[in-house]
């Protein structure tokens, strides 16, 4: 390989996919498959070359984001509900290990280590919220931060 030059090394994602990078430097990819209250969320890492990257579907509807926190864990959240997720252990997340999720339409989150994550939100057309959660316990731990128009 040329120095500069782009190389492939996975593909075949559908058009929801997000890419992320892990503490780790390792790659991921999310992406979000099916509908509204059947679908799920596709979590892929990203090996040296097509082919290599391991996929693993979790059954999680109207997942919206999805993060990396460490190692093979990662959060995923949608509206209402959040879920940890170690896809090495088990890969399947059921309905009892959601957690109600503070963000009412979450639409970036960013990991703040392994246990904590900062996500924002829409609450109406014009007004935002920004919430730190407690990744382990879902416990929102940021004070009422949102955005109203004109302040």
């Amino acid at each position: 390989m040329c120095a500069g030059a782009l190389q492939v090394v996975a593909g075949g994602f559908g058009g929801y996919a997000t890419l992320g990078a892990g503490h780790d430097g390792t790659l991921w990819v999310y992406n979000q498959v099916g509908g509204l209250t059947s679908g799920s969320v596709t979590i892929s890492r990203i090996g040296e070359r097509p082919g290599d990257e391991t996929r693993h579907d979790i059954p999680f509807p109207n997942g919206i984001r999805a993060l990396h926190l460490a190692d093979e864990r990662h959060f995923l959240s949608g509206t209402g509900h959040s879920t940890l997720n170690n896809v090495s252990k088990n890969p399947s997340t059921g309905t009892e290990d959601w957690i109600e999720s503070t963000v009412p339409d979450p639409r970036a989150a960013t990991s703040l280590g392994e246990h904590a994550v900062l996500a924002a939100g829409i609450r109406s057309s014009l007004e935002g919220s920004l919430h730190r959660l407690e990744a382990r316990t879902g416990l929102d731990r940021t004070p009422d931060l949102h955005r109203q128009p004109g302040h």
